[in-house]
Formats: C-alpha cells, structure tokens, sequence
C-alpha cells in the first residue's frame, strides 16, 4: 500500500501554524469555494451523456454562482452562449465566472468571443479537454505577475498538495504575502482547498500549469526546487528530532528558515506535520531521483526514517531507502551509503531477515571504520548486538554492545551511550544478570532525561520494567510499563507500544489480574497484526497462552502455543521456539499426559541451558520436576526441583524461586521425604510479597491439604478456605477443585496416611 493511500489528516496543528506564521486568521468556506466531491451539489455531478460535462442547465447555474454579484439569471442566452462555448465543463465554468465576477462590466460576449479563439488554438496533446485548457490560459493571462509567478511554481511541486509555508519556500517570499496571493488564486477557482490551509492544483490544471513552469528558464526552475527541496529536508530532520533514537549521521542538524517554519516543538506537532505531508515527501525523494537531484534522495529518506519505522510503513520505508542507497552509490557518497544500510539492515530485523540484517549491519561498520566515523560504527554494532540477541548469541551481543558504549564514550555521543547502555543490559537480562541490566538501565534514564529523549525514555522504562517483573518489584514494573506505554504512544511508536502493552499484560496475569491482561495482550496482538511484525505477534500468542493455561482453557491454550511455535520456528528464532515448547509441555502436563510433558520439557531445559538463559532454564527444571513427580519419578523430580529452587536463588528471581518452592512442597508432602510446611510457608511469604496470587494460593492449598493429612483438619481447613478465597477472586477453575476438597472434609476423615520419612537429598547442603 502506497503512503499516498496511508496519509492520515490532522490539520489542526498544522493549520495552528500556518496562522501564527502567516498572522492571518482562518478563513470561513464561502459557496464559491470548491470543494471535494462528496460536499459538491447534485447539479455538479458529471452529465450521465457527455463525460466531464454538465447538463446545460447546471451549467448555467454554476456560471451564475461563479459570477456572484454581476447581476446575471441561469435564463439569459447569454449565459447559455458563454458556457456551451465552456463545453459545458464544470471547471471552465467556474474559471470563466470567477473573470467575469473579477470584470464585472465586461460584456459576456467579449468573454465567449475570447473562448472561442482560445479554444480554437492546436491541442496541446496534455490530454486536458481544450474548453478548460483555453479557459485556464485566459484566467491566468488576468493574473498580477506576483500571482502569475506562484502558480508557476506550484506546477513544480511533485506532491499532491501543499501549505503557504512550501509556498512560501517556492517563491522565496514571506508566508503572509503569499498566503494573500493563494486566497486570490483560490478565489479565482485556480486552486482547490480540499483540507483547511491545504491547497492544491485542480487535477486538469496540473499538466498546463507545469508547462506554463517551463517558460521561466532552468536555472529559475531549478532554485525554486531546491528551495523547495531543501524545505522539506530542513522541516522532516526537525521533526526527526523528537522521534528518533539516533540521530541523523548524514544530515546534520539542518532548519527551515525561521519565517517559513512550521511549529514542530512538540512529538505531537512533528507527527501531525509529518502525517499532512508524508505523501509530498515520498514525492519528493521519487522527484529527487528522477531529476539527478541525489544528495535529498539519500538525506530525506533517512529524516523519514523513525516515522516510518515507528508507524510501520516498513515497506514504503524499504523502498525509500534503496532509492537512497542507489543515489549515494551514483554519488560516492559513503556516509549516506552508511546510513541507509543501517536503517535497512533495521527493517530486516523488524521483519524476519536476521541474516540480511546482519550482512547490512556489517557492511555499514565497514564503512564507518574506512571513515573513521566512530559514532557511525557505533551505531552499527548496536545494530549487530539487537541482531544477535534475536539469534540468541547472548553472550556475543554483550561484547558488541560493549564495545558500542566503548565508542559512544569516547566520541561524547551521550544520546548513543544511552541507548548502547539499554541494549547491553537487555542482553545481560536475557542472560539472569538482572543487576548489572538494572545498573545500566538507571543511568541510561536518567540521560534520556537530561536529553528529552522521550523514545530513550520509554526503551529504559520498558527495560526496567521487565528487570522489576524478573526480580520481583511488580508493582514498580507494572508502573514503568504504564510509562512506557504512555511516552511510546506521543512519539507515535506503535512497535514500542506493542511491546510495552505486552509486557504490562505480562505483570497482570502475573498478579491475577487475567480479564486486564487479555486486554493488554489483544491490543498489543492488534498491532502487531496490523504492522506485520511476526516476531512480536508469535511473543503475544505466547502470552495468551499462558492466560488460557490459567484459566484452565486448554483448546485455547494450545492453539496459541501452537501458533507461536510455527511463527518462531519458522523465522529461526530458537529462543521463542523453546519459549513455545515450554508452554506446549506445560500444557501436555496440565490436560494429563505427563509423559508427553517430560519429554518435551527435557528439551525446553537443555535447549535454554545450551542458549545461556539460565532465567528460562529455572522455571523449565520446576515444570520439569513437577511432571516427573506425575510420572512417579520420584528422584529425577526432587533432582530437578532443587535445580529450579538453587538456579532461582542465584538469579534474585522470587517468582521462580516461589513456583520451585510450592512443586517441591508438593513433592514432599507426596512422598514424605521431608516435611513440606516449611517450603509451602516460604512459597506463601514471597507471593504475598511480590504479590503473586497464584503462587499464594497454590501454597495455601498444600499447606491445608498437608495439615489435614496429618489430622490438623481444622487449621488446614483455615487455610483451604483462604486458598479458595485468592481462587475465587481470580477466577480460575482451581476454585472447583479447593471446594471439592472442602466439601469432602465436611462429609468425613481424610484419606490416606504419610509415607516414612527419609531425608531429603541435598538438603544438608
């Protein structure tokens, strides 16, 4: 889909700056105004027998609208005279009657005489019907030079529209002058005004008007593109300012003349304008190509580039971009070449190609070490450790992102060192090293701040918070995803948004809050879809998984499971296909087939184990040992949960370390290895802490069921009925099966008696 079909129209910044710049308030419609089609009357709608023509009756009503005030009747044959000389066409009516209306004592026959001689000139061979080509040469010939002067240089414009400050830039004037002059031009129905301080060349008129362009010599023609040029570069590489996590390599820190400047001071203002004039930038750089002009061909499309890549325009983005690439090959222009492989190398990424990704990547850190750019090399092995990590080469991805910061320190790139630091500490999370993540991420906020990075900001808030959520700090995570959202949502980062949505969902199925995690995981899955961003859709489904498995929907839950497994393993991404695994062999445990489950989780844990993410191979090794427990294997699950219990406190992950405690209580309370009260006590402190309500409630229930076995029926049964309440408010089918135990301790004794007790294995160390 084209960009010019994308356009998005949010004209009320815009046209707050066009007032302010030009000092003209806005002007009110008037009938005379044309319009778009869905607001013309019925009496202008195209003649069904003469194409682009109108019944002569409507065509003299229209004449007598456009020649307002001269005192003349649709009944005068006159008037008959003058439009069928008109051909009837709607745009030659009001071309004409607009002249009259300017000359209001000028006969009507001197004007169908003027017609007539006009139209009887040879075809221009435009494909402009000759009756409104005639009727456009005659109105402009009426024109002041001033005028006559603008609506050359609009012909220029390769876009489909523009505001007084581009025209402004075309004619090298003022913005209150010239907004006069499109007022006159619009009065005179030379010009549409389709959105409010838009303006833009009647579709017939285009042609005529580029030719009548020609007229002023190539070197008047071509200052006034540049001029024009260069404006849209200046305005989009503002703009870029607000929206991008590097800034640009190749630009510079370009302006727009302080009297032609739109108000682009805020993210919101430099979306808004971005919106209105994407399609005559796209425009812009195809014009920028064909005419030779090709240092904007490279520059422009990397001032788009965050704006693209955040609204997920990725393909009109790639295509941008390879024109960028060809006109700096035509060049020899090495720091563009640099730049537009970085922002396609990012594309690749975003859209499943890692080993293209990393093949651009490398080329640009070629280029930038031949230039001695260490900023520019930096950048690019920022880009091969994001890389990496989606390859899983953790280990790797910390030294690229080290030797990244390395360089940003030393060029004092402090916006680079920031976001060098929140990439080496997302690889150092997905290794277990939460404290080192986290000793990135503070200082890296806290540069966002002093730089008013607010796309800095909400990658550091968004790292912290999934930093919170691994070691605990919920509440403080759930907050700094709420943040997240917020400060991606105002640069328009819907990628960002996706991701942070999806891990604020994350922390509510995590606190029980299950309805408002959907919710989130939805909104973050719609997005996902809508951008065509695989990776971040497979992760969702993940996520709704889970939610499913907890709710105890598991045709649900394995539809989700299944679906991310074919996305991850079909792209190659080895990490979201063990993260898939594991919820398939959660999943095999939960709906009664144990055996299947071991298998699988067998893999997930040496999988994760073989990749370095010890985080994953803790919660891997609890679900493992809780599915051999089901199979009766006994020894492999007590092996495997202390694995869980060890690796978990190693890590600082109460969450893990909570789920090792509740499974391995559970096997000691089935085996009477040991007592469990300790360990179901200790599982039920750290999820009242963190809070984890799940967890909470699963220790509750073993607890209970632990105490009753051992003829404390009446304390245990405190401690059910607590469990049932926690089951209860989160709305989970464990409700059914903690009142089923209730009622059966009401109906009579319990079953069963402890086996002997044996000492634990490992627990003396």
């Amino acid at each position: 889909m084209s960009i010019r079909r994308l356009r998005i129209r949010s004209t009320g910044l815009v046209r707050a700056a066009v007032t302010l710049a030009s000092g003209r308030p806005p002007r009110p419609r008037t009938d005379t105004r044309v319009g778009t089609a869905h607001e013309r009357g019925p009496e202008e709608v195209p003649h069904p027998r003469t194409p682009g023509a109108l019944a002569p009756s409507a065509a003299a009503r229209l004449f007598v609208v456009a020649a307002a005030g001269t005192g003349l009747t649709e009944e005068d044959l006159a008037v008959a005279e003058l439009v069928a000389r008109c051909g009837h066409h709607p745009l030659a009516v009001r071309l004409t009657g607009a002249r009259l209306r300017h000359q209001p004592s000028r006969p009507l026959g001197s004007l169908t005489a003027e017609l007539a001689v006009a139209t009887g000139r040879p075809a221009t061979g435009s494909g402009v019907p000759a009756e409104v080509s005639a009727a456009f040469h005659l109105a402009y010939r009426d024109l002041g030079l001033p005028e006559q002067r603008l609506l050359r240089r609009i012909g220029l414009v390769p876009g489909p529209d523009l505001d007084v400050l581009t025209a402004a830039a075309l004619v090298d004037s003022d913005p209150s002058t010239v907004g006069r002059l499109l007022d006159g031009l619009l009065d005179r129905h030379l010009l549409e005004e389709p959105d409010r301080g838009r303006y833009r060349l009647p579709g017939p008129l285009r042609e005529p008007a580029r030719v009548l362009a020609f007229g002023d010599g190539p070197n008047t023609r071509a200052a006034a593109v540049n001029r024009l040029l260069d404006h849209y570069l200046a305005c989009a590489a503002t703009a870029d300012r607000h929206l991008a996590r590097r800034p640009l390599l190749t630009a510079g820190r370009l302006a727009p003349g302080a009297d032609r400047a739109p108000d682009l001071s805020t993210p919101e203002r430099a979306i808004a304008w971005l919106q209105e004039e994407c399609a005559n930038l796209q425009a812009a750089v195809e014009f920028a190509v064909r005419h030779g002009r090709h240092t904007h061909a490279v520059l422009l499309p990397a001032a788009l580039h965050a704006f693209l890549r955040g609204r997920g325009h990725w393909q009109e983005a790639r295509i941008l971009h390879h024109l960028a690439l060809d006109s700096a090959t035509v060049l020899g222009h090495r720091p563009g070449r640099a730049e537009t492989l970085l922002n396609l190398a990012e594309l690749d990424g975003l859209t499943g190609g890692s080993a293209a990704a990393e093949e651009r990547f490398g080329q640009a850190l070629e280029l930038y070490r031949g230039l001695a750019d260490r900023t520019g090399e930096a950048y690019a092995l920022s880009g091969l450790g994001r890389v990496q990590e989606s390859l899983s080469r953790y280990g790797t991805a910390v030294e690229t992102h080290q030797a990244a910061l390395h360089l940003h320190l030393a060029a004092g790139d402090r916006l680079g060192q920031a976001a060098a630091m929140v990439g080496l500490a997302r690889a150092q999370r997905a290794l277990g090293d939460h404290a080192q993540a986290t000793q990135n991420l503070q200082p890296a906020l806290e540069l966002f701040d002093f730089l008013n990075s607010r796309p800095g900001r909400a990658d550091a808030n968004l790292g912290l918070g999934v930093v919170g959520e691994l070691t605990g700090q919920y509440q403080a995570a759930a907050a700094r995803h709420w943040e997240a959202v917020s400060l991606y949502a105002a640069v328009g980062d819907r990628l960002g948004q996706a991701d942070a949505l999806s891990a604020l969902g994350r922390m509510q199925q995590l606190m029980g809050q299950y309805a408002a995690a959907v919710a989130s995981h939805r909104e973050a899955l719609e997005i996902h879809r809508a951008l065509g961003h695989d990776e971040g859709r497979a992760d969702i489904l993940l996520l709704l998984g889970d939610a499913h498995l907890a709710l105890g929907e598991t045709d649900g839950a394995e539809r989700e499971f299944t679906g991310a497994l074919e996305l991850h393993r079909g792209a190659g991404r080895r990490r979201g296909e063990l993260d898939a695994l594991f919820g398939l062999g959660r999943l095999d445990h939960a709906a009664g087939r144990p055996g299947s489950a071991v298998a699988r989780l067998s893999e997930v844990v040496s999988g994760y184990h073989e990749l370095g993410v010890r985080s994953g191979e803790a919660r891997a090794l609890a679900q493992l040992g809780e599915a051999q427990r089901s199979t009766g294997e006994h020894e492999p699950a007590l092996q495997s949960l202390w694995r869980a219990l060890s690796l978990s406190r190693d890590l600082q992950d109460p969450g893990a370390e909570a789920t090792a405690l509740n499974l391995l209580g559970r096997l000691l309370a089935e085996t009477g290895w040991s007592n469990p009260h300790t360990h179901y006590a200790q599982a039920r402190d750290l999820a009242c802490e963190l809070p984890l309500p799940h967890q909470e409630m699963l220790a509750l229930e073993g607890a209970g069921i632990s105490l009753c076995e051992e003829g404390e029926r009446t304390e245990g049964e405190i401690w059910l009925r607590s469990a049932l309440g926690v089951a209860e408010r989160l709305g989970t089918p464990d409700a059914g099966r903690i009142r089923a135990r209730l009622d059966g301790l009401t109906r009579g004794p319990v079953l069963g008696t402890r086996p002997v007790t044996v000492p634990v294995p490992g627990e003396a160390d």
